[in-house]
């Protein structure tokens, strides 16, 4: 049975979810498979022993009402089953003046909560989305906002993967729904 403290962090990231429109969890053929539309990643994947991180968005540039697609993509490149004792990450943005506009906190195991094994040679995704016109966490002005996206997966008995204020910016453009078309 899990302890309190279990519970109310779970229920903290329960809470954090409202924030977002949705987090999906794939199987890693989704996000190999279709490898093509993740455009937007940083530079390098980080790596740490058997585990690489890499962190993406699917476009660089979106319009008003796009979602923004925010994809954490873990891979055990080893060759045994990883038991994670914590995957956890968050997610915030923010508009062109640095004024923060969504946050998420994210919660994928920790513990005995959650899937918390990576089978060799295989991978896991965490997708996080962005709606921007949503009116909890709208984009109020056209330019570049930076996500920051944060994640950590700890297996036990091997060292931690980590990135910290992993930074990718994108472009929203506001366009202007009431204009008629010509």
């Amino acid at each position: 049975m899990p302890s309190s403290r279990a519970v109310s962090i779970c229920i903290l990231g329960i809470l954090s979810l409202s924030v977002m429109s949705l987090i999906n969890i794939g199987p890693a053929a989704l996000a190999v498979g279709q490898g093509a539309k993740w455009k937007n990643c940083i530079e390098h994947p980080i790596t740490s022993g058997n585990l690489t991180l890499n962190l993406c968005t699917s476009r660089v540039r979106y319009e008003s009402g796009d979602t923004v697609n925010i994809l954490f993509l873990l891979t055990n490149i080893g060759p045994d089953s990883m038991q994670m004792s914590s995957m956890t990450g968050g997610v915030f943005v923010t508009d062109p003046t640095g004024r923060p506009t969504m946050r998420l906190e994210i919660i994928e195991c920790l513990g005995n909560l959650g899937n918390c094994v990576l089978p060799a040679h295989s991978s896991r995704t965490i997708t996080a989305r962005w709606n921007t016109s949503d009116p909890l966490t709208a984009a109020t002005m056209s330019g570049t906002y930076t996500i920051h996206l944060s994640f950590t997966a700890c297996p036990i008995n091997s060292p931690c993967v980590e990135a910290v204020d992993s930074q990718l910016p994108v472009t929203i453009v506001l366009t202007d729904a009431n204009i008629d078309d010509q």
